[in-house]
């Protein structure tokens, strides 16, 4: 999986959503957007899906922080359903 690094750092909540799609070798490549504080100063991780051309653009808050990811991949059922863990 190659990650593409727009911008040089990803949250701890972006970290662990990264590994776990590292791990199912679905996903072609990652690609970090900007990151964004929120008012929500903690609590479970959130995600939006959106679904683009080649893959999956997602949102993640948690932390106090939100950051866009772009997941490459062929398999976005099978990715959307590995990141649904992480919806609480």
């Amino acid at each position: 999986m190659k990650i593409t690094r727009s911008h040089t750092s990803c949250t701890e909540s972006t970290k662990k959503i990264m590994r776990v799609l590292e791990k199912s070798g679905l996903v072609s490549k990652i690609s970090l957007g900007i990151i964004k504080k929120t008012k929500r100063k903690s609590g479970d991780i959130t995600m939006k899906h959106s679904v683009i051309t080649g893959g999956i653009k997602t949102v993640i808050v948690g932390g106090g922080t939100a950051q866009e990811i772009y997941i490459y991949t062929k398999e976005v059922d099978k990715v959307k359903e590995i990141l649904s863990i992480f919806n609480s």
